[in-house]
């Protein structure tokens, strides 16, 4: 989508208007949401997704994938201030496929597909907005919202997780393109 926009004016008025919807959905408050709030801070689920990897990909996978994807997980959530965040309500599913453009206007006209949606890390939706446009867009967004610079570890982290998650949806659902796909670069 981003190169079929146009220059930098418009980029940054789109980044304008993501930067903004995800500010005012990570602001709601979490017990509007979810009474009594999450108490933990997610990384059990991470911890479950590696264990998964490592159980059902790690055959698949060459050597230095391996090694690259323990490194990847454990420098992660071995480190507990880099795990650390406050829950959001975050979409969860923050890619190309969701936002909609509407080329006439030159502007966002609709976010859909809200059934990834739950109180988690708003790094994971960052994560995926990077992974989608690409990290020239992703800096017009924090310019406009640099507080999530802070999340860059996070950010980092889950978007390195992005192609395991696709590869493993695919082996544990039968659909060998997603599975095809998401390891291509770990085979």
């Amino acid at each position: 989508m981003m190169k079929d926009i146009g220059g930098e004016p418009r980029l940054r008025k789109l980044a304008v208007q993501l930067a903004g919807f995800l500010k005012k959905l990570h602001g709601i408050p979490v017990e509007d949401v979810l009474p009594g709030g999450r108490n933990d801070n997610g990384s059990l689920q991470w911890l479950d997704l590696y264990e998964r990897i490592r159980t059902k990909l790690y055959p698949c996978m060459k050597q230095e994938a391996k090694e690259w994807t323990d490194r990847h997980f454990t420098g992660f959530l071995g480190d507990s201030a880099k795990a650390k965040f406050t829950p959001s309500l975050i979409h969860g599913d923050f890619g190309t496929l969701n936002i909609l453009y509407d080329t006439a206007e030159g502007r966002i006209s609709g976010i859909i597909d809200f059934g990834s949606a739950e109180i988690g890390d708003p790094a994971v939706d960052y994560a995926a907005l990077l992974a989608s446009y690409g990290e020239g867009f992703f800096r017009f967004v924090t310019d406009e919202n640099p507080e999530v610079n802070r999340y860059l570890a996070r950010i980092s982290f889950y978007r390195g997780t992005f192609a395991l998650q696709e590869a493993l949806f695919g082996l544990e659902n039968n659909d060998e393109e997603a599975f095809r796909n998401g390891m291509e670069g770990f085979r």
